[in-house]
């Protein structure tokens, strides 16, 4: 179990997470970080534990909305796996172009 230090609007956190979690919990981390700064300068509060708050509020408002969108898992991966797809074939294509030229210029 490893023990993080998190910093979040300027004050330090120490977090324990599971072994070969530390990067994602310093990068959720770095949300929380962001979330609360904006909201200071949004609602111009000084105290850490309402901004601490509002920004877990926001954040299940979220996660609230997102498991009660409709949108399922599966339809999410649906939608990686077409822009993954037509970002692949828009490579291929552009490889294609450029192999098409270097064998034009090499004849």
């Amino acid at each position: 179990m490893a023990i993080l230090n998190l910093n979040v609007n300027r004050r330090e956190y120490q977090i324990a997470c599971g072994d070969g979690e530390e990067q994602h919990l310093l990068n959720l981390s770095y949300e929380l970080d962001k979330r609360v700064k904006d909201l200071s300068r949004t609602i111009g509060t000084g105290n850490q534990s309402l901004l601490l708050v509002v920004a877990a509020v926001q954040l299940l408002d979220e996660l609230y909305e997102l498991r009660n969108s409709g949108s399922s898992r599966a339809n999410i991966q649906d939608e990686v796996d077409k822009i993954s797809s037509a970002t692949i074939s828009q490579i291929t294509s552009k490889i294609e172009d450029l192999a098409r030229r270097i064998e034009k210029k090499a004849s």
